[in-house]
C-alpha cells in the first residue's frame, strides 16, 4: 500500500525507508520542541518565582517600616497621655487647696 503513496509531487512512489526516515525526523523535531518548551516554561516559572520573592521582600520591608512608624506614634501618644494625666491629677489635688485658699481670703 505504501508503494502507491507519493513521496513528492512527482509520480514516484514513497518507499518504506523514506516514510520511516520522515517519521523519525518529525519525532526528533517534536522531541526538540518539547525540550525547548520545557526549558522556556522553567525559565518563565523561575522568573516569576524571583519576581514574587522580590515582591514579598518589598512588602515585608514596607510593612516593617509602617509598623515602626506606628510604634513611634503610639509612643508619642503614650507620652502625651501620661503628661496630660499628670496634669489632671495635679489639678485635682491642687483645686481643693486653691478653693480653700480663696475661701480663706474672701472670709
Amino acid at each position: 500500500m505504501l508503494s502507491y503513496f507519493p513521496a513528492r509531487d512527482l509520480d514516484e512512489p514513497a518507499s518504506k525507508d523514506y516514510i520511516e526516515s520522515r517519521i523519525a525526523a518529525i519525532q526528533q523535531q517534536m522531541s526538540d520542541m518539547e525540550v525547548r518548551l520545557t526549558r522556556s516554561t522553567h525559565d518563565e516559572i523561575n522568573g516569576l518565582r524571583a519576581e514574587t520573592v522580590l515582591g514579598i521582600e518589598g512588602l515585608r520591608t514596607d510593612t516593617a517600616a509602617r509598623i515602626a512608624a506606628l510604634d513611634d506614634k503610639i509612643d508619642a501618644l503614650d507620652t502625651r497621655l501620661h503628661r496630660q494625666t499628670q496634669l489632671m491629677v495635679g489639678m485635682f489635688i491642687a483645686a481643693p487647696s486653691v478653693a480653700v485658699a480663696i475661701q480663706a481670703l474672701l472670709s
